[in-house]
């Protein structure tokens, strides 16, 4: 437990390194604009990954067993893909500093906030957890074929409701 939350936690510093502009501390406090303090905050893959994966393993104790853990992920990653307008419309920029709300909302700044994508972590960690049992249970082609049927299945509603504005 602890070895991967420090690995998660590991992920997330490089994140963080990746951003400074420049590598000398003094070259960097006496070249850095005002206008660039947020280019540190900024969140990234990296950062989104390392975030959602460190919740993940927090979760794992807290449920106990992993079939509930599980469900719960698949049950708060559609939750996460539910909310997701809903934090984007919230002035979260205004409300929270700025190492926070990047890590909530799409800013300039940041690129992969948790919302929407700590649902793909979390669904394809549970979408994961699904195929190695069906595995143990020598039936992965039938899991596959559910799985093909599921995905064409999200691509026929999106269409229904991309192009229903067009029927009208």
């Amino acid at each position: 437990f602890w070895k991967q939350c420090g690995r998660c936690l590991q992920v997330l510093a490089i994140g963080y390194l990746l951003h400074v502009p420049r590598f000398s501390l003094r070259l960097l406090l006496s070249t850095l604009h005002w206008d660039e303090r947020h280019v540190f905050w900024g969140v990234d893959v990296l950062h989104c990954f390392a975030l959602s994966l460190l919740l993940m393993t927090l979760l794992v104790p807290l449920w106990r067993r992993p079939r509930r853990c599980y469900a719960f992920l698949a049950v708060a990653a559609v939750a996460v893909s539910l909310l997701t307008p809903l934090v984007l419309s919230m002035p979260l920029e205004t409300m929270l500093p700025v190492a926070v709300s990047g890590y909530l909302k799409r800013q300039p700044y940041s690129q992969f906030p948790l919302f929407p994508w700590m649902a793909y972590v979390w669904l394809g960690a549970f979408l994961s957890w699904l195929w190695q049992g069906s595995r143990r249970a020598a039936a992965e082609e039938r899991y596959f074929r559910l799985l093909l049927a599921g995905g064409a299945a999200l691509v026929a509603a999106f269409l229904v409701v991309a192009l229903q504005p067009l029927i009208r």
